[in-house]
């Protein structure tokens, strides 16, 4: 490793102290913003080795980690089992600061699930934070091997979260990912919510499940709700019960869904009509 530079040093203090203003009750945006400005200037002239570019991602700069990217031939990752990787899943699961960390593993960083993600799910629906769900997207995009429990997710999401599910689904590769998770449970498994939100998402049942094992697997009144979401006018239709995909998404499972109701054990397959 290289002697540290004075640009070095002075690189490391402006993000030492955004750090601290974001980490203060009110955060000084505007001298965040001048700060931001003072390490994109020196991007340049620094090393970009793996104690700035960690301190960058604790900052939570992503157009810092851009700039750098940009600016060095080659990027030192952080050590992804030491405590740069401690510092950094503290900032992110602890404080919601995920913008710079989601930059570096779409740079290609390598985050070890085992170990940074333990407690992701959790801190999700603790905080309701959308934050912590799009770095869990970043974390499943990163390797596809990765079961994430986007259902156990889906199924207890808050406002905030199933905000930002609905939103996230407006793209047709994230709306797919969400509905292909759904579906690799058996379908006398899946939840009448989960069924209820691919329907709403605009996914047809079809093109997940055979009409062979929806005959078998679930009750006639399932089987009309998949019917109508195969047709324009049985998604209007649809969509005049659940207009909306956040609204729909932040209801508990015991609750109705599509006028179809599940509240003993909230499967598909023990779905009834609410009337």
């Amino acid at each position: 490793m290289q002697e540290i530079t004075r640009d070095d040093h002075a690189f490391l203090a402006a993000c030492q102290i955004i750090i601290s203003h974001r980490e203060a009750p009110m955060p000084n945006t505007a001298e965040i913003d001048r700060l931001t400005s003072l390490c994109l200037s020196l991007v340049h002239r620094i090393q970009a080795d793996s104690r700035l570019v960690a301190r960058v991602v604790i900052a939570d700069l992503p157009q810092v980690i851009d700039a750098l990217f940009s600016a060095h031939s080659s990027v030192e990752m952080p050590d992804n089992a030491g405590p740069q990787m401690g510092a950094i899943r503290a900032a992110a699961l602890g404080a919601g600061r995920v913008d710079g960390l989601i930059a570096l593993i779409e740079r290609g960083f390598i985050v070890p699930h085992g170990r940074t993600v333990e407690g992701l799910n959790r801190a999700i629906l603790d905080q309701d934070s959308a934050n912590l769900f799009r770095l869990f997207v970043a974390l499943h995009r990163q390797n596809p091997d990765f079961e994430p429990g986007f259902q156990g997710i889906l199924n207890n999401a808050g406002l905030n979260v199933a905000t930002q599910i609905a939103t996230l689904s407006e793209q047709p590769q994230l709306r797919f990912l969400f509905a292909q998770s759904i579906a690799q449970g058996y379908l006398d498994e899946i939840t009448l919510k989960e069924f209820s939100w691919m329907i709403m998402a605009g996914i047809s049942p079809k093109d997940h499940f055979s009409s062979e094992d929806m005959q078998a697997c679930l009750p006639g009144c399932v089987l009309d709700l998949a019917g109508k979401a195969d047709s324009s006018h049985g998604r209007l239709a649809l969509k005049r019960i659940e207009p909306s995909l956040a609204m729909l998404g932040a209801r508990p499972q015991d609750h109705d869904f599509l006028d179809l109701v599940s509240p003993d054990d909230h499967r598909l397959a023990t779905a009834r009509p609410i009337y």
